[in-house]
């Protein structure tokens, strides 16, 4: 057997070894495309409108609380008030 001869016999062992993964590597380009993509896609679009919703409920709650100890203030003021009166 010739030196060009082994050279493409083992180029041939070589490609029907490699065939295999191949079309492993072509189903999973295919999965990219199909699943993961438009998945992370759908992620990134649905984060933004999250995240301000986030940021608009935090601001809501910032002055409920707000509100909240303002009333405790005038619900302890008219407490005492109250005390006052009634003794």
């Amino acid at each position: 057997m010739t030196e060009h001869e082994l050279l493409l016999e083992m180029s041939n062992i070589i490609d029907t070894k490699l065939e295999p993964l191949r079309k492993d590597i072509q189903i999973i380009k295919f999965d990219i495309e199909q699943d993961v993509k438009p998945n992370i896609r759908i992620l990134s679009e649905n984060y933004m409108s999250a995240a301000q919703r986030y940021a608009s409920a935090t601001n809501q709650m910032e002055s409920v609380q707000q509100d909240l100890e303002l009333i405790k203030k005038v619900v302890a003021e008219h407490s005492e008030k109250l005390n006052e009166i009634s003794a």
